[in-house]
Order: C-alpha cells, then sequence, then structure tokens
C-alpha cells in the first residue's frame, strides 16, 4: 500500500500508485483519505485501482420508473402512433382513471400479479357489494363490469409488453381476461326493417343514412365520414376508407385500419342519387359541413318510434346487416370482409342466425360414403 501523511496538507492521509492497466499501459493515482486515517487511505486508493481496472462494476444502474413516469412515455409513442385518436383518448382516460392513482407510484418492476389482482377485486367489490346491499343490478357508475375491467386490464398489458420491448423491464407480469358471456346484440327483423324504411323514406336524408346502416353495414364514423368520391358508379361499389372521428370530426382510418368496397343494393343505389348535392361528404348539413354525432344519435330513436319499433342505435344497423345476411346464408367469410371485421370470431357470432344450419350439418351424417341417404333401421 502507498498510504502516507501530507504535511503540507495538515499531516493528513493521502495514498499514491502507479497502476498498470490491461493493454500495458501505466497510469500514476493519488488522493486524500475521505477520513483522516490509513485505513481509509488504504480502502480508497483499492477503490481507485478497482474503477481503473473494472470500470463496468462502477456503472451506476438506472431505477426502473414508475408506472405513472413510464405511462408518459408510453402514451407519447406507441399509443400515438399505433392508435386511432379515440382510443388514444380511451387509454389515457383509464390509465388516469383507474391505474395510476392504485399502482402509478410503484417502480414498473415492483408491480407483482397480487397487486393486480387487488386492483382487479376492488374494481369489481363495487358492483358486488351493492348487489348485495340492494338486491338489484348496481349503477354502472358505482361498479365496473367484468367486461369494462378486462378493457382495464388490457391497457395495464400492453404497457407492461410495451416496456419489456424497450428494455425498460426483464419480466411482465401475467395479467389474466375475466371470463364474460357473450354480449346479446340487437338486430331488426324483416318486418321492424320494413316498417323504419317505410317511415324514413318520407325524409329521404335519413332514409339514405339508414340503408347505409342496414344495407351496406357502415359504422358511425365511417357514415359520417364518407364522400361521394367513394362512390364508385361504374362498380356499383361504395370504397369505405376513412372514419369520422366522434369528438374531433378528423378523418382517420377505419376501425382495424382496413379498407374495404361494398357492392350497392338497388333501394341503396336510389337512395343515394334521391340526396345528391354538391357536397364532398354524402351525409352532410345544409351548410355542406359534417354532421354532428349528436345529430345522427338523436334521429334514429325518431325514426324508430314513428315506426312503432323498439329503440336501438346506430350500430344496430350494422347488426341487422350481418345478421340478414347470416339468415340468407352467406358464407362467414364474405360476411367478414363486407362487414370489415378484423377477426373471424366478430363474425362467427351471427352465423347462430343460420336457419337450419344445425339440422344440415348433422344431415351429413346421415348420407352413405357415395352421398346417398341412408335408409334407418
Amino acid at each position: 500500500m502507498s498510504a502516507y501523511r501530507r504535511k503540507d496538507r495538515g499531516n493528513r492521509w493521502h495514498y499514491r500508485r502507479v497502476v498498470q492497466l490491461p493493454d500495458g499501459s501505466k497510469k500514476r493515482i493519488r488522493g486524500p483519505a475521505p477520513i483522516n486515517t490509513k485505513r481509509a487511505a488504504e480502502e480508497a486508493e483499492r477503490t481507485h485501482v478497482e474503477r481503473l481496472l473494472h470500470p463496468e462494476r462502477f456503472v451506476k444502474k438506472s431505477k426502473t420508473p414508475t408506472l405513472a413516469v413510464f405511462s408518459r412515455t408510453f402514451l407519447d409513442t406507441y399509443v400515438a402512433t399505433q392508435n386511432k385518436p379515440r382510443v388514444q383518448r380511451d387509454k389515457k382516460r383509464i390509465l388516469e382513471t383507474y391505474l395510476l392513482p392504485e399502482l402509478g407510484r410503484k417502480p414498473l418492476n415492483e408491480i407483482s400479479v397480487l397487486d393486480i389482482e387487488r386492483l382487479r377485486a376492488k374494481l369489481l367489490a363495487t358492483r358486488e357489494q351493492k348487489h348485495a346491499r340492494t338486491g338489484r343490478e348496481a349503477p354502472a357508475a358505482s361498479g365496473r363490469s367484468r367486461k369494462t375491467v378486462n378493457n382495464i386490464m388490457g391497457v395495464l398489458s400492453r404497457l407492461f409488453n410495451y416496456a419489456q420491448e424497450a428494455g425498460v423491464i426483464e419480466s411482465v407480469p401475467r395479467v389474466k381476461k375475466l371470463k364474460t358471456e357473450a354480449p346479446d346484440f340487437r338486430f331488426l327483423d324483416d318486418n321492424e326493417l320494413q316498417a323504419l324504411l317505410a317511415v324514413s323514406s318520407k325524409e329521404p336524408f335519413w332514409h339514405a343514412a339508414v340503408l347505409l346502416g342496414c344495407d351496406a353495414g357502415l359504422r358511425m364514423g365511417e357514415l359520417r365520414g364518407l364522400r361521394w368520391s367513394d362512390w364508385s358508379k361504374r362498380e356499383g361499389r361504395l370504397h369505405i376508407q376513412r372514419s369520422a372521428d366522434k369528438e374531433t370530426n378528423e378523418m382517420g382510418p377505419t376501425k382495424g385500419w382496413g379498407r374495404r368496397k361494398i357492392p350497392l343494393t338497388g333501394r341503396l343505389e336510389a337512395a343515394l342519387k334521391a340526396i345528391r348535392r354538391p357536397c364532398e361528404l354524402v351525409l352532410c348539413d345544409v351548410d355542406a359541413k359534417m354532421l354532428s354525432y349528436e345529430k345522427f344519435r338523436w334521429n334514429l330513436p325518431r325514426l324508430l318510434r314513428a315506426a312503432e319499433v323498439a329503440p336501438g342505435t346506430w350500430h344496430d344497423m350494422r347488426h341487422t346487416f350481418c345478421s340478414h345476411l347470416a339468415m340468407k346464408g352467406a358464407p362467414a367469410k364474405v360476411i367478414q370482409e363486407l362487414a370489415g371485421h378484423t377477426e373471424l370470431s366478430t363474425t362467427l357470432k351471427y352465423m347462430h342466425l343460420t336457419d337450419g344450419a344445425r339440422e344440415d350439418a348433422i344431415a351429413l351424417l346421415d348420407l352413405d360414403v357415395y352421398g346417398h341417404q341412408g335408409v334407418s333401421s
């Protein structure tokens, strides 16, 4: 060791030494002891030598960010580039309302499966307690449905996976989905649809809007964003390629970022011709501006009441489109393409409406190897 006292520095302990580096060169080191003892000087010398020979051992490891800190990166990078504006708003709301108040202060690598399960239980508990106390279904604001909880957990899972992909954490806790019942969907039967079309025919504009829903399966945003240039008269088809944002009215891609072509029915083509006007948008107001979401939401219930049909939404027109195609024997893959479903499983929920489908399938078992009907014994 090379510890010594420096008289010119108040007789304090220092160290000095020549160190041979791995590349063969030499380096002179020196410094004071942090505490004025020989042992402290020797320890400071050893640390200095170690730092020169093994610098990687002294690299300060960055702390894992908390959920609150990383959520800003998640929103500004992944969500901003991968999701549509409405989905961006939904994910931000879920983070701010549910996830950050409960887990925001915890570093990502310290959030455990138990933390997640506690949060899930808390989100469900309010609704269940309301049920036990009142014996009735709780108002939506007092608790969260299993589907809503799955949506919340889906955002948390995506954030964890993105953090792992970005190298922020090494592993992610497993976020399980709750089992949920298949949601019911409403569609108009033939009599209800004919009654609605009869009423709406007195208002050509809304008649065309209804037919764009039940004969072409357009979503609300696609209805509001449809342009006359999307109608190819030569092909007799609509080219669905954009959607209007519910709140900002900005044009963006359709749900699933897909495009599709839909052949026009005769009655839809006639309805479109009846409302053709010098406006870029098919469904615009008198000032040639986009109709608000509220105007659409208010007018369909009015038409349904006049037709003496049970209340419904514009999305029920899309359900009607898919349901009637299924009931008339259209293949599931074709319905998927016409409706713009990303997953075939979404389309298959309509296929149980096909009359006789099960009977036809079982009848195949009654055929012999030559395709002839078997004779029962």
